[in-house]
């Protein structure tokens, strides 16, 4: 299987006409026979689930203690 390399250019440029077909789309243009209606639902609420913020903590821990024995 042949290699590919990739510059960052070259992906900010594919992404940037992506970008500019996807803003040339109209919005009636756009299928949303498939999306469940939602409208009128009640008692939605955020998940019980913070452990983004635990490991953000996690992390800082670690880091704080590779500076402190000089590995950082």
């Amino acid at each position: 299987m042949k290699k590919t390399t990739r510059t960052i250019q070259q992906t900010t440029e594919e992404h940037a006409q992506q970008l500019a077909a996807l803003d040339a789309i109209h919005d009636e243009d756009i299928d949303l026979s498939d999306i469940p209606e939602q409208g009128g639902k009640m008692g939605w609420v955020r998940g019980a689930m913070p452990y983004q913020t635990y490991i953000k903590g996690l992390l800082h821990e670690a880091l704080d203690r590779e500076r402190v024995s000089g590995r950082l």
